[in-house]
């Protein structure tokens, strides 16, 4: 079979107009000097364009003895399509930045001439949450403190996601503009609608009532809208009290209504945040969070949202798709649709790799269960109808870089076999002992406590951490 010869002088020929397109040209002009030797005076040629009759974010990549034609129809695509010439021709991985691999550089390398062509996505928006502001925030690799989360975008791009939080608070401000200009599109937190301040940020002197002041609330979401109108997102609408709480318990004066008016008065406030997107933004995509108080009205029937909005269902912070125990009133409650009321309209998963309960969860460090653990409930997921978007919260990559790696590949394909990945995860990124490195990840889910009879309730590092210092705390003030 006859081969194109890859060499380290790269030129790289298409339409660079656009800020994600220019991004993803430098980091392939970046990976072949990582990957190849550029002596001599032969010259690789790689042609894109992106304006072909494909499908969104679809590619197809020709290889001929004397360049590679990249044809997409969408920034998307191109992105993929550059980053799967990375991947499987120079080897370079999704996580090679945060798993430090050792890339070996080559005169040249043999690509077999043919056609190659994505697979598609089985769900539409994909992506992760960035919430380890502590980690993230105070780490500057190449004194660049928006090096690592450039680096972050990148390995999520590489992941084919193409949505993010991009932190919290004053880092959503700060790196919502780089991610949009990498080309992932904005969501936003349940706790943050719209990308919002908090009520409370603005005006620390006055109640968080949307009753009395709902003008001031109204005003900091048009805000954050105009502000952000130019850029791809996923919006998510929401109420939630100051703090991430039930919004009775911020406004003092709900605590005491009945559900019914609990839940009307929801549905009045999300309606008011929906409509004022689409006023500016008219086919703006939509999503809400079935979370907490949320789930609990919307399963009793009082809380009524526009048919488009995507509904986006959440996990117990533990992998398991029922609600989340508060203390210890943990009533299990599934968090899927389970009837056909439920599950018309369009639904998504808020799925967490890493989770901070400060009681047995795994933050930083990699949660104790097996791949096949998390394909059973991610595969069921999809087939309950969470196909729409998929948001997971990854804390600070690095710790959670191969459950990241194997929840990108179900993303592709729910129902595929995992029997082997933590083998081939460390073919990729390992160079030594690796029969020894893949039994370790394998024991690491056998080791820890059970601190229940459920296959979820497992203990991470908070476990053993948050409860030495809660009790010290106890003894050290003496009640």
């Amino acid at each position: 079979m006859e081969n194109f010869l890859m060499v380290g002088n790269l030129r790289i020929l298409g339409e660079t107009g656009t800020r994600p397109v220019s991004h993803a040209v430098k980091r392939l002009y970046r990976d072949v000097k990582k990957a190849l030797t550029s002596d001599g005076e032969r010259e690789s040629r790689i042609y894109f364009d992106c304006n072909s009759c494909l499908e969104e974010e679809a590619w197809e990549i020709q290889v001929n003895k004397n360049e590679i034609q990249v044809y997409a129809s969408s920034e998307l695509g191109v992105i993929y399509a550059f980053h799967y010439i990375s991947c499987q021709f120079l080897h370079i991985q999704p996580f090679w930045f945060w798993l430090d691999q050792k890339i070996e550089k080559k005169e040249q390398i043999a690509i077999p001439i043919g056609t190659y062509r994505s697979e598609p996505f089985a769900v539409k928006y994909r992506g992760w949450f960035l919430n380890d502001e502590t980690f993230l925030g105070r780490w500057n690799p190449n004194d660049d403190e928006a090096y690592a989360w450039e680096m972050a975008f990148e390995a999520l791009l590489r992941c084919g996601g193409n949505l993010v939080i991009p932190g919290d608070l004053q880092n959503f401000d700060r790196y919502a503009g780089l991610a949009s200009d990498m080309g992932l599109r904005i969501t936003h937190h349940h706790a943050e609608p719209l990308g919002a301040e908090m009520f409370s940020s603005a005006y620390p002197d006055l109640q968080p009532s949307y009753q009395k002041y709902c003008t001031l609330y109204e005003k900091l979401w048009q805000k954050a809208i105009d502000e952000r109108k130019e850029q791809k997102a996923v919006w998510a609408i929401g109420f939630r009290g100051q703090g991430d709480c039930p919004y009775w318990e911020s406004d003092k004066d709900s605590a005491e209504k009945s559900l019914k008016e609990k839940g009307e008065f929801l549905s009045k406030v999300l309606k008011r945040q929906y409509d004022m997107v689409k006023h500016t933004i008219p086919d703006a995509e939509i999503c809400t969070n079935l979370y907490g108080e949320m789930m609990e009205l919307y399963r009793e029937g009082v809380l009524e949202l526009p048919e488009d909005v995507i509904k986006i269902w959440a996990d117990n912070g533990y992998g398991k798709m029922v609600t989340r125990r508060r203390g210890n009133h943990n009533p299990r409650t599934k968090a899927l649709p389970v009837n056909q009321e439920e599950i018309r309209g369009r639904h998504g998963l808020y799925y967490h790799i890493s989770f901070y309960d400060l009681q047995a969860a795994s933050h930083t460090t990699m949660p104790p269960f097996q791949p096949e653990y998390y394909q059973r409930e991610l595969s069921e997921a999809f087939r309950s109808g969470l196909t729409d978007y998929w948001l997971i919260n990854c804390s600070n990559i690095r710790p959670h870089a191969p459950l990241l790696d194997l929840v990108a590949q179900l993303w592709q394909n729910p129902e595929q076999s995992v029997e082997d990945f933590y083998e081939k995860f460390v073919e990729q990124y390992y160079t030594e002992n690796r029969e020894t490195v893949t039994a370790l990840y394998k024991q690491y889910a056998e080791l820890p406590i059970h601190f229940g009879k459920n296959e979820d309730e497992v203990a991470g590092e908070q476990f053993y951490t948050h409860s030495v210092k809660t009790l010290a705390h106890q003894w050290l003030i003496n009640e």
